[in-house]
């Protein structure tokens, strides 16, 4: 991956740990965030947390379409860049 999405991947890490109360190295980038236990009460403040920090809007489905923190950092990459993933 480029150094721009593994900012956003790292940056996502972080902010799922803190919500989950777990360490960030122990999530795996490549794991599903439904294996975290992923709610819809996490998943709105996940998004209101990315829609604050990079001023993007972002459909909640985002995070199913891309279930991953590499995936969804990958999408978030291509939407601050114009490209529709």
């Amino acid at each position: 991956m480029n150094g721009e999405v593994d900012a956003i991947g790292a940056w996502l890490t972080e902010r799922i740990a803190v919500y989950l109360d777990l360490e960030a190295a122990d999530i795996g980038a490549d794991a599903s965030l439904a294996s975290f236990g992923i709610d819809s009460v996490y998943l709105a403040a996940i998004i209101g947390d990315i829609e604050e920090h990079y001023g993007l809007r972002i459909e909640s489905s985002a995070v199913w379409e891309h279930p991953t923190i590499d995936g969804l950092a990958a999408h978030l990459h291509g939407c601050l860049n114009g490209v529709q993933l």
